[in-house]
């Protein structure tokens, strides 16, 4: 036995070396191989990859620089990246495939798909990948190869697009249109030919079933949906099957002039012809015919036959009509005349002229302007544009001057004529001599002068006398009302009082009953002497007896003491009150009358909780220079406004249906008035029905001098804005009093729910929004997330009572930045601007 290689080591060496040396030129061999493979890939626009799914890699053939012309592939090396460059609409497609391949099983996939990412135009790309399954039978890895089919798709989509549009050029066609193959009646003629035949027409009027035999030769290879409609037919098959019907004897002569055109050498032949319809009705139509005859082999003919019938009736009916208005326009004993767009006369009447004292002659030679009263001109050249821009006829009684310079008035009508393109054509004119009538009404009008005028003074005495017997009937009835309301008003607190009075003179009550008695004669007195105040101040008003006592006091704090007065009301009436001050707390300092100041916004307040059934209330001033505008705004019942001045009169509330319901004497707005008069201030009221109320009111140079006045948002040097959303006014009140310690330099925003959110983020740019989560018409989530669409950057604080963890996810979910509970301390405050405020 021969001993192993092994045993001798100087032999294994050699092995060994000559092993290295296979190993290197296999490795070269493989180099080349893979060189010429991605020169392969490269030529033909395919780009190799595979996709590792566990460690979501793609890896590209070298290709992808060549194919897609980029240094990195646009596709990345993970699969969102891939993903990212598929078309939107073909995405879904792709992925589909891939989820149906795996469902199934299957090992090969293929896709057709769109990516336009940094490239300049899009690129048709056709996927065929292998999907590889580990022992587990999950899929592994894909793939695959990326081949550039543009070409091809552009090549089919061009070729179906041609297609399509002749198809639907040929059968939408207006057009009557027939396709015809001429090839045999070609090969046919061309036979006659070579048998020496030259004169056509005799040779056709000598042989007629030669022109027999050229009919036969003619196929129709397909009509268009309008031909159908111009023989009746229903179908493509029903009017083939039946030509033999639709032609007339004339069709035939008209046949075999088109054929000895196209005998003598004509590839186009038009001409007016007849034929009929398939249910035997004739009809006139104009046909043309062209020839593609490129040699005896292909004759490509196309036939449009228009329907002429109607066209040929109208030029019938319109001689006809031009023959009657010609004998109508002479036989008229009214003025007619034809005046073309340069004003001149083409044609007049007899009668014209007559009225005219001149010839139709001498009328031709000037134009219409020439006969016209000067002091009529300027009026029968503004309505003789406005006739022409408008296209509508007129009628306008004017004076004319004849040739001898004699006055005559016309009733004049003018119409304006406009071709098929609303191109101006002429204009007729008829004219009515209405002289006599004329003179005849300018005597009767002087005769009637003085008659008018007497009825004029007695109409005024009678309207005078009228306007005073109203005026003292409505003041009657308001005071029987008044008086009326008013005893209702006081007997119905006396009523409690005295009823009320008498339960506590029984010894069996107990004392919560007897507490709940006395409350109620308490409530029922205050109300009385409401009622008796009204009386007493009106009165008072009326009489000049009351005073001004003017002081400073700060208007801030005034509000904000009504606002807490008037939310507990608010509350039970399930009404939203806010509150709204433009000036800080430091500038702020007026001098005014300040109980009539307060008199008047609690009587404004309290008229609005009467008549507000849900919705909301706001309190508040603007400041405009040195002008504050005060106002209470609600969303209450409103007011129509034809009663807007009638409102704010004595009593006025006893009038209507609304009085009965809400009870109140009218004197409320009355007292309002009168108290802003004697501030030397104004009230004004917007409010339609249905729709709220703002009553404002206007002082004038109240502010107190050196104190600063208004400073505007924005002024401070490093002012910031800062959106609250927040539907709760207590809340946005505590927030302001907390950001006017913390940072008094930020201008603060107040929005009552996430759709004003939106309108305000809208108008100016905000550092931080703190988005209160429950409010109403818009939430905080839905709030925030619009706010993000419009700018992803902004910083958006969720505040809520509620802090469980789902709510902090969905306000995160939502675009939130941040999350704070409520109640919100100074510290989380401090420690939210912080982190959010300064960047």
């Amino acid at each position: 036995m021969d001993q192993p290689y092994t045993n001798n080591t100087a032999e294994l060496h050699k092995i060994i070396e000559k092993l290295r040396k296979q190993i290197d030129s296999l490795n070269n061999r493989e180099h080349d191989f893979f060189g010429n493979y991605h020169h392969v890939l490269s030529k033909e626009k395919i780009v190799a990859f595979s996709w590792s799914f566990d460690k979501n890699q793609i890896h590209w053939s070298d290709s992808a620089e060549t194919v897609f012309g980029l240094k990195n592939t646009i596709f990345g090396n993970t699969k969102e990246s891939f993903l990212h460059c598929i078309k939107q609409e073909d995405k879904a497609s792709f992925i589909n495939k891939l989820f149906e391949c795996f469902g199934k099983k299957s090992v090969n996939c293929e896709s057709t798909f769109r990516f336009s990412e940094k490239i300049n135009s899009t690129i048709w790309i056709k996927a065929s990948c292998k999907i590889e399954y580990n022992l587990k039978g999950e899929p592994k890895e894909l793939r695959g190869i990326l081949k550039d089919i543009t070409p091809i798709k552009e090549t089919e989509e061009e070729r179906y697009l041609n297609n399509l549009r002749y198809q639907t050029l040929f059968n939408y066609s207006p057009v009557p249109l027939w396709e015809e193959e001429f090839s045999e009646l070609y090969q046919y003629l061309d036979e006659l030919k070579q048998n020496g035949i030259t004169n056509f027409k005799d040779y056709f009027n000598e042989h007629p079933e030669s022109l027999s035999l050229c009919s036969q030769k003619v196929k129709v290879t397909d009509v268009n949906l309008a031909t159908l409609k111009l023989h009746d037919a229903g179908s493509k098959e029903e009017l083939l099957g039946n030509l033999d019907k639709i032609f007339t004897s004339k069709s035939y002569e008209v046949f075999k002039d088109e054929v000895i055109a196209l005998a003598n050498g004509k590839k186009e032949f038009e001409t007016e012809g007849e034929i009929k319809t398939l249910s035997g009705v004739a009809k006139q139509i104009y046909l043309k015919l062209s020839v593609d005859y490129n040699s005896l082999n292909r004759a490509k003919a196309m036939l449009a036959t228009i329907d002429i019938t109607d066209r040929k009736k109208s030029d019938a009916a319109l001689a006809e009509s031009e023959r009657k208005f010609r004998t109508s326009f002479e036989a008229s004993d009214v003025g007619m005349a034809i005046v073309g767009d340069d004003k001149k006369f083409r044609s007049v009447n007899f009668a014209f002229c007559k009225m005219m004292e001149s010839t139709s002659e001498d009328l031709k030679k000037i134009n219409f302007i020439d006969i016209t009263h000067p002091e009529d001109i300027e009026l029968s050249k503004q309505r003789y544009q406005d006739c022409i821009d408008n296209k509508k006829a007129f009628t306008i009684e004017k004076r004319y001057l004849t040739q001898n310079r004699n006055l005559k008035w016309g009733l004049t009508s003018v119409s304006p004529i406009f071709d098929s393109k609303s191109k101006f054509l002429y204009t007729i004119v008829h004219v009515q001599d209405i002289t006599d009538r004329k003179f005849s009404e300018e005597e009767l009008l002087k005769s009637n002068k003085e008659y008018e005028v007497l009825a004029k003074e007695y109409k005024e005495q009678n309207e005078e006398l009228i306007k005073a017997i109203e005026i003292a009937e409505r003041s009657d009835r308001l005071k029987s009302e008044f008086l009326q309301n008013l005893s209702h008003e006081i007997r119905t607190p006396m009523n409690a009082i005295l009823g009320f009075t008498d339960f506590l003179e029984l010894e069996s009550i107990t004392p919560i009953k007897r507490r709940q008695y006395i409350s109620i004669i308490k409530n029922s007195g205050f109300q009385l002497l409401r009622i008796i105040d009204d009386i007493l101040e009106i009165s008072a008003l009326e009489t000049k007896h009351i005073k001004l006592y003017e002081s400073e006091f700060n208007l801030n704090n005034i509000l904000t003491e009504l606002f807490t007065i008037f939310q507990p009301q608010a509350k039970k009436q399930n009404l939203s009150l806010y509150l709204h001050k433009d000036l800080k707390d430091e500038n702020c300092l007026i001098r005014s009358d300040e109980v009539k100041l307060k008199k008047i916004l609690i009587n404004l307040i309290e008229n609005s909780l009467k008549y507000t059934n849900s919705g909301s209330i706001e309190i508040g001033y603007h400041v405009n220079e040195n002008i504050i505008e005060l106002y209470v705004k609600d969303t209450g019942i409103g007011i129509d406004t034809t009663r807007h001045t009638q409102i704010f009169e004595r009593f006025s509330q006893a009038e209507g249906k609304i009085s009965n319901k809400q009870g109140g004497l009218g004197l409320g707005l009355s007292i309002v008035k009168e108290n802003v008069k004697l501030l030397n201030g104004e009230i004004k009221l917007i409010s339609k029905i249905d729709e709220g109320s703002k009553f404002i009111i206007r002082l004038k140079n109240c502010f107190i001098p050196n104190q600063g006045n208004y400073i505007k948002p924005g002024e401070h040097e490093y002012s910031w804005n800062i959106l609250i959303a927040e539907d709760e006014e207590i809340n946005y009140l505590y927030f302001k009093s907390l950001m006017e310690e913390i940072a008094p330099e930020c201008h603060l925003e107040h929005a009552k729910n996430g759709i004003e959110a939106i309108e305000i983020f809208k108008q100016k740019e905000f550092k931080i929004v703190f988005m209160d989560i429950k409010m109403p018409e818009m939430n905080g989530y839905e709030a925030s997330m619009e706010i993000k669409k419009i700018n992803p950057e902004q910083n958006i604080i969720a505040q809520t009572a509620y802090s469980t963890s789902e709510d902090k996810i969905k306000a995160r979910l939502a675009g939130c930045s941040d999350f704070i509970s409520k109640p919100i301390s100074m510290k989380t405050m401090k420690k939210i601007l912080a982190k959010h405020l300064i960047s």
